[in-house]
């Protein structure tokens, strides 16, 4: 199976593909985060494909990043909560680091492109912090 079905909750069961849906609830809101979630890393490696030379250290980072996000969805979609505790966390520390390079490192003529990213970011957490909530077990 491929890696798409695993983080959307299909499982095998005796040789077939079944949907499964662990949260035994509407996944709508589950689903709209996680695809504004994946789109952060989605063009993690543009800069390499325009011919830009990488350091082998901003690699492992690139690579630690995508992992990041894409290992926590993967358990979002096994029902596991904790997906999206890490995945709170990682943004709330991305959405700090932003909100500082926007006041205090970065030249005016960036703000406008770190504003849209950040707000683009708090929509990520809402989602987050929503979908906890909401699929939480009782």
């Amino acid at each position: 199976m491929t890696y798409g079905e695993h983080a959307v909750g299909k499982q095998l069961k005796n040789g077939k593909k079944v949907w499964t849906n662990p949260y035994q609830k509407n996944r709508f809101l589950l689903y709209f985060t996680l695809i504004l979630t994946m789109l952060t890393v989605s063009n993690t490696w543009d800069p390499v494909f325009d011919g830009a030379s990488i350091t082998l250290s901003l690699a492992i980072g690139k690579l630690l990043r995508i992992s990041l996000v894409l290992g926590p969805v993967f358990l979002i979609g096994k029902g596991k909560l904790i997906g999206i505790r890490i995945l709170i966390l990682f943004f709330v520390i991305q959405f700090l680091a932003l909100l500082s390079t926007l006041f205090y490192l970065a030249p005016s003529s960036l703000k406008g492109i770190l504003q849209f990213y950040i707000y683009f970011q708090f929509v990520i957490l809402v989602g987050l912090f929503a979908s906890c909530f909401y699929y939480r077990k009782r």
